[in-house]
């Protein structure tokens, strides 16, 4: 929640001159929620092994759901892809830090692109053992149990290989100071581990980045 407030003041801001007296009150905004998301995270550091909510979903109606929120988030140019496929996809997961996932990879996408920037969010079941990410030249390993993969794609600069191996750690951002709290990535990374999923990531600088997300599917 705070991640989105973050962001949807910080786009106000960029629109509202700096003699306004709403430039203030925005920046004071933007400020006091990024102190708020490294609050609740010490907080939540203090519970981790706790029990997550766990509930039966399908995948598909998450993602669809969570889209509308998303476009807020991002440029009014940019565009968003969903692809999905017609049989249901039925996870046992937290639905809250589901959503709150997509949210922190809507984020980082978007700041990862310019204005014209095109984000493609797909699903598609996988099976035990064969390749989680589809991707040969940058792999994640074979799925552990039969799953579900959402693949979620920007447009955006890329991350360099002499990064992409610390873009999960916490407080690690590129953003600069106070543009980033460091904890978006990460907490995609704590949801997988939670959900007994897995993270991946695939990135050519200045063609873009693709995020894999596994989660095991449901089955009878």
């Amino acid at each position: 929640l705070m991640a989105g407030i973050y962001s949807v003041t910080d786009m106000q801001l960029s629109t509202v001159p700096d003699d306004d007296p709403m430039h203030e009150l925005l920046s004071h905004i933007k400020s006091s929620s990024l102190q708020a998301q490294k609050l609740v995270r010490r907080i939540l550091d203090l519970h981790k092994d706790r029990e997550s909510e766990k509930s039966y979903h399908d995948l598909r109606e998450l993602v669809e759901d969570q889209l509308d929120l998303c476009k807020i988030l991002v440029a009014r140019t940019t565009k968003i892809e969903l692809l999905v496929p017609e049989e249901p996809l039925p996870v046992h997961i937290d639905e809250f830090t589901f959503r709150q996932t997509i949210l922190n990879l809507t984020i980082n996408a978007r700041d990862a692109m310019g204005p014209e920037g095109f984000i493609q969010i797909s699903l598609r079941r996988v099976a035990k053992g064969t390749e989680m990410s589809g991707i040969l030249k940058q792999p994640m390993g074979p799925a552990p149990r039969n799953g579900v993969v959402l693949a979620f794609s920007d447009t955006g600069c890329g991350i360099s290989m002499d990064i992409l191996s610390k873009i999960f750690q916490p407080f690690f951002t590129t953003k600069e100071s106070g543009k980033g709290s460091g904890f978006g990535l990460y907490n995609v990374r704590i949801f997988a581990n939670q959900q007994d999923g897995k993270i991946g990531v695939a990135s050519i600088p200045g063609e873009g980045t693709t995020f894999h997300l596994y989660l095991p599917i449901v089955e009878d």
